[in-house]
């Protein structure tokens, strides 16, 4: 396999790849820094300068693991340089399909769109054990979706097809849940300091038990204010974080409002319930709900 963008991704996966016994031809890395990090985690590997030198046949996976942003000018470089005949070019992109490789596809090779739904931080050890039981969201032609997936299962992955329409709306679940989080927790953590409790661990117990039990029963893991229709704490609530971190309070507000939607929706919250945790939510709309 050869590797283009030794970012933060592309190493967990190249390395988890090369642990599962598919050696590693060749990597482009455009900076000294992305290079040490892939000699440091890859060993004794071979460092390519111009991506296009991957066309000399020492390849059967292309894998592009550069930033969304990139993609269609470094597929458009590679698919220029000529043939690409019996390797599959793989992208790790969340939010592209196959569609972005067309120039490759059209210079033969098989496309392949492969995401794994987790997070780096560079811990190459660490992610690359965490591969493990992740799922990958796979779309690709017949036989480029074939080499994903078992490219998945050798690093001990669970795939997932993704239709090509699709991508944009799996990748903004996967945003939403991941990368909203942190902004929870970061104000979580902020209204605790503002209570005195300089402790963000604290929020741990009850918020992986919430992911775990809203993993298996989505709105039916529901507890708290609103799944009570508690308004008399609900007031309590917005009147404290309107006093102590207001920055915080169009999130909760918003949040609030879904949260008792979804209740409703789901038959947790009756429909004067509904109405009342509505009308203790002040919004732009709360007059006509």
């Amino acid at each position: 396999m050869g590797l283009v963008g030794a970012g933060r991704v592309g190493v967990v996966l190249t390395s988890a790849l090369a642990a599962a016994g598919h050696p590693v031809a060749g990597v482009h890395a455009r900076s000294d820094a992305s290079w040490d990090r892939a000699s440091a985690a890859l060993g004794d590997v071979r460092r390519v300068a111009d991506p296009t030198e991957l066309r000399d046949g020492s390849v059967g996976l292309l894998l592009l693991a550069v930033s969304d942003t990139a993609l269609p000018s470094v597929v458009a470089e590679l698919a220029a340089a000529g043939r690409w005949d019996g390797v599959t070019a793989a992208h790790v992109a969340g939010t592209y399909g196959i569609g972005v490789l067309d120039p490759l596809t059209a210079q033969g090779a098989e496309p392949l769109a492969v995401h794994p739904a987790m997070t780096f931080t560079g811990a190459v050890d660490l992610e690359t054990a965490r591969l493990r039981g992740s799922r990958f969201a796979i779309t690709g032609s017949p036989a480029g979706a074939a080499v994903g997936t078992r490219l998945v299962l050798d690093v001990g992955g669970v795939p997932v097809a993704v239709p090509e329409q699709a991508r944009s709306l799996y990748h903004a679940a996967v945003v939403h849940a991941c990368n909203h989080v942190v902004t929870l927790i970061a104000q979580a953590g902020e209204m605790l300091r503002a209570a005195g409790v300089d402790d963000p661990e604290v929020l741990r117990a009850s918020s992986t038990a919430a992911l775990d039990n809203a993993l298996k029963a989505g709105i039916g893991a529901l507890t708290g204010p609103v799944s009570r229709a508690d308004t008399g704490t609900l007031h309590s609530h917005l009147a404290a974080i309107g006093a102590a971190t207001p920055d915080a309070l169009d999130s909760y507000l918003t949040l609030a409002r879904a949260t008792a939607d979804l209740a409703a929706a789901a038959g947790r919250l009756d429909p004067a319930g509904h109405a009342a945790v509505l009308a203790a939510l002040p919004g732009p709309d709360a007059d006509q709900r």
